[in-house]
């Protein structure tokens, strides 16, 4: 006989060996349990050589441990709403301190009139380049620094071009005033050198050639005679020396004379 059929009973649908037999009643009347499976014998319990299954010892929930306590599908929804608010709370604040750093991390670049840039604020404010990308309000304000710092070089830019041309122009104008007093002074020196040179040329037309040659021969006779002059000059300041030397002399033997006569007795 096989499992399932009694001696007079109604047939039952074969089951599939490894599940679960219905509890009694949770079909609804008139549904009858499945035979014994492989392995069991004709009371459900197992055959020699077998080992029971751990799911017939500890029924999971939900199947075969009976109906759910009224309100615990209430209980866990409510639970589930209050981790998943807890969630986005968490992500908000999260959100909104990285929010406040990359504000922070802007303003200091502005105070320091550094250049912005999305890796600079994400480095200054330890956030990631995708959340900078991703937050409407952190892009937004990037954007603007950004904005704001090229506008800032660029006026940066210009008002350096402007001095510097004014520098310029002021340089220009000072080399021009400076060129036209050169040129002045050129035209001058000009001006003097060819009347030097028409004197120049009017004492070489009135000098002839035999003038010339007979004022250098009177030059070199002058200067042999200044030479002699100076010999001549030379000799009698050493004639005038001694001279002295002699007067001096006679000078001191006139005085001893006169000592002797005067005083005859002390000579003897």
């Amino acid at each position: 006989m096989r499992p399932g059929h009694g001696a007079g009973g109604p047939r039952l649908p074969p089951q599939r060996p490894g599940r679960l037999p219905r509890a009694p009643g949770r079909g609804g009347p008139g549904r009858q349990t499945a035979g014994p499976r492989a392995g069991e014998d004709q009371g459900g319990r197992p055959g020699p050589g077998t080992r029971p299954a751990a799911h017939r010892l500890h029924p999971r929930p939900g199947r075969g441990a009976g109906p759910d306590p009224p309100g615990a599908g209430h209980r866990g929804h409510a639970r589930r709403s209050g981790e998943t608010a807890a969630a986005l709370a968490a992500r908000r604040r999260k959100t909104e301190t990285a929010l406040q750093r990359a504000h922070e991390a802007i303003a200091r670049l502005r105070r320091e009139k550094a250049q912005v840039s999305v890796a600079t604020v994400a480095r200054r404010a330890d956030v990631s380049r995708t959340f900078l990308y991703d937050n409407s309000e952190a892009r937004t304000a990037v954007a603007t620094a950004m904005a704001e710092a090229d506008e800032r070089r660029t006026r940066m830019l210009t008002d350096q071009d402007d001095e510097r041309e004014a520098t310029w122009r002021e340089r220009a104008l000072s080399a021009e005033d400076a060129l036209k007093t050169a040129q002045a002074e050129i035209l001058g020196q000009r001006t003097r050198i060819g009347e030097l040179l028409g004197q120049v040329h009017d004492l070489e037309a009135e000098w002839t050639e035999e003038a010339i040659q007979q004022i250098t021969t009177e030059n070199t006779i002058l200067k042999r005679r200044v030479r002699q002059l100076t010999t001549d000059n030379r000799t009698l300041d050493e004639r005038l020396k001694a001279a002295r030397s002699n007067l001096r002399f006679q000078d001191r033997r006139v005085a001893d004379l006169e000592a002797r006569v005067t005083n005859p007795g002390s000579a003897t």
